[in-house]
């Protein structure tokens, strides 16, 4: 069996060299890849309704209303830095909109890896009014689509999350 293979590799050895260049030059591109991402910065972000634990004292909240936080997790390999005002809204394909947001616990300036963090932007309530005159009145289910909260690195890395429906169309 062997033999046979052998003498079909024989009569084409060629082909098999341009494989053998081909397979390494893909493992040397790989190789390189993995490298040069292995110092990003990566996050995970998750966006919820919440209500207020602890710390209610301190940022002036009312603990029995429900709040839009963002839970922003290192799972990259180097720490993340963040700058005030990092946190927007944006619903890009419709002329560009971005809308900062104040957040109501501050944000940190540094996360490390393997670590999350935790920031409660605003009321339920106020979100959802806030965000139904953001987006304006045409077309308000199918801008709904393209809603993102973003946040941006201090190196200009920008990290997105899907907006929930159910956020902005409350009491409608």
């Amino acid at each position: 069996m062997f033999s046979q293979i052998e003498k079909v590799l024989a009569k084409y050895p060629t082909i098999i060299q341009a494989f053998a260049a081909t397979s390494t030059l893909a493992a040397v591109i790989t190789s390189l890849w993995v490298a040069r991402n292995a110092n990003t910065p990566k996050i995970k972000l998750n966006l919820s309704i919440s209500m207020p634990i602890d710390d209610y004292e301190i940022y002036n909240i009312n603990k029995d209303k429900s709040y839009i936080s963002v839970d922003i997790t290192n799972i990259g390999n180097i720490p993340v830095y963040l700058k005030p005002y990092c946190i927007y809204w944006s619903a890009t394909p419709f002329a560009q909109l971005h809308g900062i947001i104040k957040t109501i616990t501050p944000i940190p300036d540094k996360i490390e890896p393997g670590t999350n963090s935790s920031i409660m932007l605003s009321e339920l309530e106020y979100t959802s009014k806030h965000l139904k005159e953001f987006l304006g009145k045409n077309f308000i289910n199918l801008k709904i689509k393209f809603l993102r909260l973003n946040v941006k690195l201090q190196n200009g890395a920008i990290f997105q999350v899907k907006v929930s429906k159910n956020i902005v169309l409350r009491n409608r």
